[in-house]
């Protein structure tokens, strides 16, 4: 017979989130120290990605939304060249590749990273 130690607890699961309930990002929990994506569909012109694109993708928003990073170091775990647009106010890109980018826009006074295209090329 199996001593105490041996016996395994049962996992207790989280409860799902409910549909329609938003999870707080970073910026949500703590606004004034932490950066937040807006990706207005309505705004926001998206392309088809590769898996590769998608992936540099997901991890820029990902680290934006939920972890609170300004755009530049959210970008930096790849050659995303992340860069100012001539012209652009306040406007930016990173490379998700060679042929496709990420353009937005960077509002500094109030920590917000607002998408314009995905995919394409500028």
């Amino acid at each position: 017979m199996p001593g105490p130690s041996t016996l395994k607890k049962p996992r207790q699961k989280k409860p799902p989130t409910p549909k329609g309930t938003k999870v707080p990002s970073a910026h949500d929990l703590d606004p004034e120290n932490k950066w937040g994506l807006n990706k207005n569909k309505k705004r926001v012109e998206y392309k088809q990605l590769t898996k590769a694109e998608q992936k540099n993708f997901d991890e820029f928003q990902n680290n934006i939304h939920n972890k609170g990073l300004h755009p530049s170091e959210a970008a930096e775990s790849w050659d995303a060249n992340y860069r100012q647009l001539q012209g652009g106010h306040n406007q930016y890109e990173i490379r998700l590749s060679q042929h496709n980018r990420a353009t937005f826009t960077v509002d500094e006074a109030n920590k917000m990273v607002h998408l314009l295209q995905v995919g394409g090329h500028t």
